[in-house]
């Protein structure tokens, strides 16, 4: 069976979750958010330089000419979604910046899932737990970050649907832990991610940090920080599904 059971609980906990959540319009709260997406951008700028910088090597297999176009591919997909996603609201950015992100962690996973042996009892658990708390801060965080910027999210159903569709993808792409096209797609989506994440994320932060005293604030990196660390949440349970999970999403 292709679509077992976590792709469809992560869409069930996403819709579930999206008209139940209310966030408080306090500054904290648009910075914890900020934080948190803050988080997803550096995951997602991480994962995309990865390809690139992997395939700079000229001896003894000589790999420039990949190198130079996963460069150019990567680069030209943060300019043209950055753009896209000055064109349309912050929170609609953030929630395409999402779907983006979403796809590609959708086929990490599953490329894992699939590829990996049941390490312990606790797997299974702890891998929807992991889901369960990532529907949640990303459904915070695209509340927060409208909420802040007094934005529509038109778009906020599509991180639900794109990670099933990254998860059904495992079985349409060559491996991902072999091949280098679907490292490529992955790559292309986690740039256009990251760009549309991180203008969210400054829209936001810059209005978290306008109430809460100043870049200067403590109490604004304080709970900057806090953000970061809600979304470690999620990130841990879903890695502690087994210890190479970690390789799967660095590819």
């Amino acid at each position: 069976m292709i679509f077992i059971k976590e792709p469809l609980f992560f869409l069930f906990v996403y819709f579930l979750f999206f008209p139940l959540l209310r966030v408080g319009t306090r500054p904290y709260v648009y910075a914890i958010a900020g934080g948190a997406a803050a988080h997803m951008a550096l995951m997602a700028g991480g994962n995309a330089s990865s390809l690139p910088k992997s395939l700079a090597v000229a001896w003894p297999v000589n790999l420039i000419p990949l190198f130079l176009y996963a460069v150019i591919i990567t680069s030209a997909a943060f300019l043209v979604f950055l753009r896209a996603g000055t064109k349309v609201s912050p929170g609609d950015a953030l929630a395409l910046g999402l779907g983006l992100y979403n796809y590609s962690y959708g086929l990490m996973i599953a490329s894992a899932v699939y590829s990996l042996p049941r390490y312990s009892e606790l797997a299974e658990p702890l891998l929807l737990s992991g889901l369960i708390t990532f529907a949640g801060v990303e459904v915070f965080v695209l509340r927060a970050v409208a909420s802040s910027t007094k934005s529509a999210l038109k778009t906020w159903p599509v991180p639900a649907i794109t990670f099933p569709a990254g998860w059904l993808s495992y079985w349409v792409l060559p491996p991902l832990s072999t091949d280098i096209y679907p490292r490529l797609i992955l790559a292309t989506a986690q740039a256009g991610s990251a760009a549309l994440i991180v203008y969210a994320m400054f829209r936001n932060n810059l209005v978290a940090a306008s109430l809460m005293g100043g870049l200067s604030s403590y109490k604004f990196w304080a709970s900057l920080f806090g953000g970061v660390m809600l979304y470690a949440v999620p990130e841990v349970l879903i890695h502690l599904y087994h210890p190479a999970v970690h390789a799967y999403h660095s590819l």
